[in-house]
């Protein structure tokens, strides 16, 4: 099965997931990103992060396209 995520873009987001780990203005993030009911976007960020940790959910951004 063909990935749906959009190689380009990912790698972009996840730059931009390290360079805020890296300065200190977050401790641990995932960003995942769907566009017609297919994700494009799947990373993670920080030390112990991983696709299965749990996060408390204290704020959601949401955007439909």
């Amino acid at each position: 099965m063909r990935s749906s995520i959009d190689d380009e873009l990912n790698l972009a987001v996840c730059a931009l997931s390290d360079a805020e780990i890296a300065s200190g203005r977050e401790a641990g993030l995932q960003i995942v990103c769907y566009y017609r009911g297919k994700k494009i976007v799947d990373c993670w960020a920080g030390q112990g992060i991983t696709p299965q940790t749990s996060f408390l959910q204290m704020g959601q951004r949401m955007f439909i396209l």
